[in-house]
């Protein structure tokens, strides 16, 4: 049997899971005393929901300015 796959060329699938709502609140958080950048609670609840708790979104709405 021939393989032209390189041996460098090794994927392997990495399971994240989506934050939970308390997960989420704890993670902007640690965005605000970082970066001293303030959340209002119902921008907070706004974030959640827009993103689906996806660990990626989150993150980058939190980065956001």
């Amino acid at each position: 049997m021939s393989d032209n796959a390189s041996p460098f060329n090794v994927a392997d699938n990495l399971n994240v899971p989506y934050f939970t709502d308390d997960e989420v609140l704890e993670l902007l958080a640690q965005h605000e005393t970082e970066t001293g950048q303030i959340f209002d609670e119902k921008v907070k609840q706004k974030i959640s929901q827009i993103t689906a708790n996806q660990p990626g979104l989150v993150n980058g709405f939190a980065k956001i300015k």
